[in-house]
C-alpha cells in the first residue's frame, strides 16, 4: 500500500512499466503509488493511468517538502550534510491540486503525508509540517479517503493530530515507533503497513509480531526498505516473499494471513466499493 514507482531508480516510463509487469507476474493486483510533491504527484497520475488494472494513485506532500519554504539553507546544509535541498513550491496551490484530484474520485488515498523530526529539526520547520498534515487530513476527511502517513521520530505527534482532526481512515507506513504506541494506534482503528525489510529487520519483526492481524497491511516503500542495503531498488514484486516472512514471524499460516490482509485492504481502501482482491489467487 505504499511505494514510489516514479522514483528515478525506475528509469522513467520504461523502467516503471517493467516494474509494474514484474508486480503483475508476482500476483499483485493492487499497488498504491504515492506522490510527494508537485512533480511526483503528476507523475503518479500519469503512471497509474497507464496501468489502471493494477495501480492506484495517492497524492500528498512529504514532510521535507511541506517545510521547504521555511528552510534556512545554511542551517539545513550544516544539519543534513549530503542531502539535496528540496525545491520550494506553492503549498497552497498543491493542496488545491490534491483536493481537485480527490473530488474527481480518481484517488485511492491521500499521502504520502506526515511529520518527520529529522527534517523538522526546529519548531518552525516542524510547525510547517504539522500545518500541511492537518490540511491533508481535512482533504482526506472531506472526500472519505484514507491517508497514508510518514511519522519518523514524530509517531506520537502524528497520532495526536489524527485524533484531533477526527480522521477515521489511516495507514501508518513503515512504523518504527515503540510497540506500545503501535498497539495504541491499532486500538484506535488505524492500520500499520509492514515493509519488506521484515525479512531481516528485528524491530519490524517485533512490531509485526505484536500488532493485531486485523490492523496489518503490506508495503515495499519501493525503491527503499529492501532486505539489504544493496537491495536497491526494492520493488512491489517482493511482497509475496515479505508476506511469507510476516507469517513465519507471527507463527501463522501464510494463506490465512494473506486473506486477512486482503480484508484489511478492503476495509481501508474500498470502504465504498465491493470487495476486490489485492493478490490474484
Amino acid at each position: 500500500v505504499h511505494c514510489h514507482l516514479t522514483h528515478r531508480a525506475f528509469e522513467g516510463p520504461t523502467g516503471q512499466d517493467a516494474a509494474v509487469a514484474r508486480a503483475r507476474a508476482a500476483g499483485l493486483s493492487r499497488v498504491v503509488v504515492n506522490g510527494m510533491e508537485p512533480r511526483s504527484n503528476r507523475d503518479v497520475l500519469a503512471l497509474c493511468a497507464r496501468h489502471q488494472d493494477v495501480l492506484r494513485p495517492a497524492l500528498g506532500i512529504y514532510p521535507l517538502n511541506a517545510c521547504a519554504n521555511q528552510i534556512d539553507v545554511a542551517e539545513f546544509l550544516s544539519r543534513l550534510a549530503g542531502m539535496a535541498l528540496p525545491e520550494a513550491f506553492d503549498v497552497a496551490e498543491e493542496l488545491a491540486f490534491i483536493e481537485e484530484a480527490a473530488a474527481s474520485g480518481s484517488l485511492a488515498a491521500i499521502g504520502e503525508a506526515g511529520m518527520d523530526k529529522m527534517y523538522g529539526f526546529n519548531d518552525r520547520l516542524f510547525g510547517a509540517q504539522e500545518e500541511v498534515l492537518r490540511e491533508l487530513c481535512r482533504i482526506a476527511r472531506r472526500h472519505s479517503l484514507p491517508i497514508i502517513l510518514h511519522t519518523r521520530g514524530a509517531e506520537a505527534k502524528v497520532f495526536e493530530v489524527l485524533q484531533e482532526e477526527r480522521v477515521e481512515l489511516a495507514d501508518f507506513h513503515c512504523f518504527m515507533g515503540k510497540r506500545k504506541l503501535g498497539k495504541q494506534i491499532a486500538d484506535a482503528g488505524y492500520f500499520l503497513s509492514i515493509p519488506t525489510s521484515v525479512m531481516k529487520n528485528e524491530h519490524v519483526q517485533g512490531m509485526c509480531r505484536v500488532l493485531p492481524k486485523e490492523n496489518l497491511l503490506t508495503e515495499t516503500d519501493a525503491p527503499y526498505q529492501g532486505v539489504d542495503r544493496d537491495d536497491f531498488p526494492n520493488e512491489p514484486k517482493n511482497i509475496p516473499e515479505a508476506l511469507a516472512s510476516m507469517a513465519e514471524v507471527r507463527g501463522e499460516s501464510c494463506d490465512e494471513l494473506r486473506d486477512q490482509i486482503l480484508q484489511n485492504y478492503d476495509r481501508l481502501f474500498m470502504h465504498r466499493a465491493p470487495a476486490r482482491a489485492l493478490f490474484n489467487a
